[in-house]
């Protein structure tokens, strides 16, 4: 489990929400 692979599990989970791919501004929650 490297940052590799965590970015995939990122980008998955925001395809999933719907958000577009690029660069995106994250707030704590």
């Amino acid at each position: 489990m490297g940052p590799e692979q965590r970015k995939e599990d990122l980008g998955q989970a925001f395809g999933a929400n719907g958000v577009a791919p690029g660069p995106h501004l994250v707030l704590p929650i």
